[in-house]
């Protein structure tokens, strides 16, 4: 895609919504505030996840353009995701290691994100979420830019399900480095969001 600019050369950010709030968003991170009504009215139109839900309810593709499945003795049953092209506000690719970060970050032991459970179906979700196992042994990677990679811990799992939960909040992309340069205070400011 390519990013629309103004006449004076710059990217165009987007359009100004006005809504009514009744109470003030103080932090606009999606694993944070999953019980905030406010702010998850805002982030619904500022995130977008692999898939969102259409009006009966029904899983849809989001930011998944496709995926294809497998199943062999090394990986057991997984699935690969393949990205549509799209950009963060800087210009900059959303990366399906945006999702491994995100997912990972929900995942911690130390974070113990409400939301954990809806990846609970992915290789190993569960033990990263009590600690009993590191995070680099959870079944998601990032095989190339818009390649995604996520083992199931068994071959039952309901993929209908599954994309479901994608839909949630909790589990839109998260930029790393963004992160790491604000700190956990990142979604608190308009400059870093």
């Amino acid at each position: 895609t390519t990013l629309k600019k103004d006449s004076e050369g710059n990217i165009d950010r987007g359009a100004v919504i006005n809504m009514y709030m009744t109470t003030e968003v103080y932090n606009f991170d999606p694993q944070v505030t999953i019980n905030d009504d406010a702010a998850l009215k805002i982030m619904s139109l500022v995130y977008e996840g692999l898939t969102t839900l259409d009006s009966n309810g029904k899983w849809q593709n989001a930011m998944m353009n496709s995926y294809s499945e497998s199943k062999n003795d090394r990986d057991g049953y997984s699935i690969t995701i393949e990205l549509r092209d799209s950009k963060w506000t800087d210009g900059t690719t959303v990366q399906a290691k945006d999702f491994v970060y995100s997912w990972k970050r929900l995942l911690d032991a130390n974070n113990r994100g409400e939301a954990a459970s809806l990846l609970y179906d992915i290789k190993n979700a569960r033990q990263v979420n009590l600690g009993n196992v590191s995070i680099d042994d959870l079944g998601v990677s990032a095989v190339d830019t818009y390649t995604l990679k996520i083992t199931f811990e068994n071959e039952n799992v309901d993929l209908d399900r599954f994309f479901t939960n994608l839909s949630a909040l909790p589990l839109v992309p998260i930029r790393e480095d963004i992160v790491a340069r604000y700190g956990e205070n990142w979604a608190k400011r308009a400059a870093s969001i």
